[in-house]
C-alpha cells in the first residue's frame, strides 16, 4: 500500500474513533485496532521516532503510564493493578501513535471535532426520546436514559461539544455564516438538554467552564458591555438565590413543626401516629406525621399491583415511597389520603418516585428541590447513600485520610481499592457497601496512588 492509502486509513480510524466515543465501545476498540495496525504496516519508524523525540507533550502521557508500572513494587492486589493498567493502556498507545504520525492539517482536525460533536448530538436525540418516554419504555432510573454509556460520561461529552461549537462559532469563526448559525443553535440545544437531563456532574463542569469563559469575555469587552453583563449576572444571581432560599425555607419550617398535643383521629375513627423527633420533610410537611398504617396498607393493596410491604421498581420499600409521596402532596397517610391518589400517582410510586414534584419533567423547581433535599438530608439526617454529590464528598473525605497516611509514596498502583475498603471500615463510613467506591477524581487518585 502507498503512503496516501496509509494516510487515508489513519484519518478514517480517527474519524471512526470520534464517532465511536459517545456511541460504541466496540467501534472504539475497532478504530484503535485499525490505527495501530496501519501504523505498524506503514513502517517509517525512524521518522516516527524523530517526531516523538521532538514532541515533549506526548512524553507526559508516557511517563504517567510508566509511573503506574513503577509503582507496582509494593505488595498489593496485582489483579486490580493489571486490570487498571489494561484500562489505561490507550492513554499510553494513542498519544504515541498519533504524535509519531504525520501532523494533521488544521481543517482535518476541525472536521474530526465536528464529527465527534455530530455523534454526541445524534446520541442526544435518542437520549431525549428515552427521557421523554421513559415510563412507556420501562426506564425507572433517569440515569439509564443515556443509551450507550454512563449518563455522567455522556454529560461531560456534551459539555466538551458545547465548547467545541462555541469555539467554531465565536472564536475561530467559520467563513460560512450558515454554519456559524448552525453551530450556535446546536450549542444552545445541548446547553438546554444538559439541564433537562439534570446530570449534576455535567452541569457543575459546564458552569465552572462557562464562568471562566464569561470572565475572559468580560475582561476583554468594552466598558458598556461590561456594565450590562455585570448587571445581568447580579440580577440573575439574586433571582436564583431568592428562588432557592424559598425552597430551603420550606425544609426548615417543616422540620420545626410539632405534633398536636391531643390525640387525632382518622375519618374512620382510628388514631394517627406522630414521630415528633423525626426531621424528615417533603415539601414543607413532616413525613412521619398523620400516619395510620393499617388503613394505609389496606387501601394501597386495593389499588396497586405492588403490595405495601414489597419493594418498588427502584428497590425501596413501597411503604416508605408511598408515605413520602403522600406527604409531598400534603395528604394524610391513611385510607382517605391514599384514595385521593390518581392512577398516575400510583404508577409514579410503584416506579420509586417519592415526591410529586419529581413527576414534573420540564420544571426547574424539581431539580433545585432535589439538590436541596440531598443537602438537607445530609446535614440534618446524616444521609449519604444515593446522592452522587454527597457520595463524592465522602469519597474525597476518605481519600484525604488515606493520602495523609501515605503522603510521600502513595499506596501503589494495585492498592487503591484495598486502601479505600480498609479506610471505610476504620472510619465506620455511612456509605452502604455498594456505594463504597474510590475517589471520582483523577488528581486525587493520582496523589493517593503515587504520593507527593
Amino acid at each position: 500500500m502507498g503512503q496516501k492509502t496509509h494516510r487515508n486509513i489513519y484519518l478514517f480510524s480517527l474519524f471512526l474513533l470520534a464517532i465511536a466515543i459517545p456511541t460504541s465501545v466496540f467501534l472504539m476498540s475497532l478504530s484503535q485496532f485499525i490505527l495501530y495496525g496501519n501504523w505498524i504496516i506503514e513502517g517509517g519508524f525512524k521518522e516516527k521516532w524523530l517526531r516523538l523525540k521532538s514532541n515533549k507533550l506526548v512524553w507526559i502521557f508516557v511517563s504517567i503510564y510508566f509511573l503506574h508500572l513503577l509503582w507496582l513494587w509494593p505488595p498489593q492486589d496485582y489483579n486490580y493493578a493489571l486490570n487498571d493498567l489494561r484500562v489505561k493502556l490507550p492513554m499510553l498507545l494513542l498519544p504515541l501513535f498519533v504524535a509519531s504520525s504525520k501532523p494533521i492539517e488544521k481543517k482535518v482536525i476541525k472536521f474530526i471535532f465536528i464529527t465527534f460533536t455530530i455523534s454526541v448530538i445524534f446520541v442526544s436525540f435518542i437520549t431525549l426520546y428515552r427521557w421523554i418516554f421513559q415510563d412507556s419504555l420501562g426506564i425507572v432510573d433517569y440515569r439509564k436514559v443515556s443509551p450507550f454509556i454512563s449518563h455522567i460520561r455522556y454529560s461531560l461529552m456534551m459539555v466538551f461539544s458545547i465548547f467545541i461549537l462555541y469555539h467554531f462559532s465565536q472564536i475561530e469563526k467559520d467563513n460560512n455564516k450558515k454554519f456559524r448559525i448552525i453551530y450556535l443553535l446546536a450549542m444552545l440545544y445541548l446547553i438546554l438538554l444538559i439541564f433537562i437531563l439534570r446530570v449534576n456532574t455535567g452541569i457543575f463542569v459546564f458552569l465552572i467552564l462557562s464562568f471562566i469563559v464569561f470572565t475572559y469575555i468580560l475582561i476583554k469587552s468594552s466598558s458598556c458591555i461590561k456594565w450590562f453583563l455585570s448587571l445581568a449576572i447580579i440580577i440573575a444571581s439574586v433571582l436564583f438565590y431568592n428562588y432557592s432560599k424559598k425552597i430551603w425555607n420550606s425544609f426548615i419550617v417543616g422540620m420545626k413543626s410539632v405534633a398536636p398535643d391531643s390525640l387525632v383521629y382518622t375519618p374512620n375513627g382510628n388514631i394517627y401516629s406522630f414521630i415528633n423527633d423525626s426531621k424528615e420533610v417533603e415539601n414543607g410537611n413532616k413525613v412521619w406525621f398523620y400516619i395510620q398504617e393499617n388503613e394505609l396498607r389496606k387501601e394501597w393493596n386495593k389499588r396497586s399491583r405492588i403490595h405495601y410491604d414489597d419493594k418498588d421498581e427502584k428497590g425501596n420499600l413501597v411503604k416508605f415511597t408511598l408515605i413520602r409521596y403522600l406527604t409531598s402532596k400534603g395528604l394524610t397517610k391513611d385510607s382517605l389520603g391514599c384514595s385521593q391518589l390518581s392512577e398516575e400517582d400510583i404508577k409514579a410510586i410503584n416506579n420509586g418516585i417519592a415526591n410529586v414534584e419529581y413527576t414534573k419533567k420540564w420544571a426547574l423547581y424539581p431539580y433545585i428541590y432535589s439538590f436541596m433535599w440531598d443537602y438537607y438530608s445530609h446535614r440534618y439526617l446524616g444521609y449519604v447513600n444515593g446522592s452522587s454529590f454527597f457520595q463524592r464528598i465522602e469519597y474525597l473525605r476518605t481519600a484525604r485520610k488515606i493520602i495523609k497516611e501515605h503522603f510521600w509514596l502513595g499506596v501503589g498502583t494495585g492498592n487503591v481499592r484495598r486502601a479505600f475498603d480498609k479506610k471505610y471500615e476504620e472510619i465506620n463510613s455511612p456509605l452502604a457497601p455498594e456505594f463504597r467506591l474510590r475517589a471520582h477524581n483523577q488528581f486525587v487518585t493520582f496523589l493517593l496512588t503515587f504520593g507527593i
